[in-house]
């Protein structure tokens, strides 16, 4: 009964919200459809982390939005993003220099474009409203060698872990002109 009774009070609450105008779930941005994720530009000397880090970015943007992935000439939007630094840190180190504990850190700037290839903004700064159009985030992860992680395992996380954050921009507002 007390399970019935909470239920009850949950749709109630769901019902009333939706309402008042709330809504659940990703706000796909209005008048974009098709998106562009070019491989990232990498200013690393870690080869191959921007293939990954676009790779994982595309397949969180198929899974988790409502956008089509598309080429950058057919899309309403463009995300284009910039490997700034990939740091190591060695947090507990064993004999012969083995790392025991290790976190890696990768930091990546993003930019969105329009169809006609003008920097869109991404956020508004809270403290005067004004654009943001370019972000830039940092992600990290750790790695316990005693429990079976490496710095492989650590990196696909960070990788992981960035690519939610990059794809959550690509959510919601503000909107933009598609055409004349």
């Amino acid at each position: 009964m007390r399970d019935l009774n909470t239920t009850f009070l949950a749709l109630i609450l769901i019902v009333n919200l939706s309402g008042c105008g709330y809504t659940f779930g990703v706000v796909a941005r209005e008048n974009v459809r098709k998106v562009a994720v070019p491989v990232f530009e990498n200013k690393t000397l870690r080869r191959a982390f921007e293939k990954d880090l676009t790779f994982a970015v595309q397949r969180e943007i198929k899974e988790t939005l409502p956008y089509l992935l598309s080429l950058e000439d057919d899309a309403d939007l463009t995300l284009k993003g910039t490997i700034l630094s990939i740091n190591e840190s060695v947090l507990v180190e064993g004999r012969d220099d083995q790392v025991l504990e290790g976190l890696i850190q990768i930091t990546v700037q993003v930019q969105l474009f329009d169809r006609m290839g003008n920097l869109l903004p991404i956020t508004r700064q809270a403290s005067d409203n004004q654009a943001m159009t370019q972000m830039v985030l940092t992600d990290q992860a750790e790695f316990v060698l005693s429990r079976g992680e490496t710095r492989d395992t650590a990196t696909r996380e960070a990788i992981k872990e960035m690519a939610e954050r990059i794809a959550q921009i690509l959510a919601g507002p503000p909107s933009i002109k598609t055409g004349p």
